[in-house]
């Protein structure tokens, strides 16, 4: 899912696996930040930010 605001966007990957997270790299010259949340979690996000 991608959000698109004045400045840049936002890209977010959802990905239903067991993973272990000490494995998985990511580029720093794309990526910012990293938050493993739960569906509950995500799902509460979305609902507080009307997506």
């Amino acid at each position: 899912m991608t959000i698109n605001f004045n400045n840049g966007f936002d890209d977010f990957y959802f990905i239903e696996k067991d993973l272990d997270a000490n494995i998985v790299k990511f580029p720093d010259q794309e990526v910012q930040a990293v938050k493993w949340a739960s569906e509950k979690e995500i799902l509460k996000l979305l609902d507080e930010k009307n997506l």
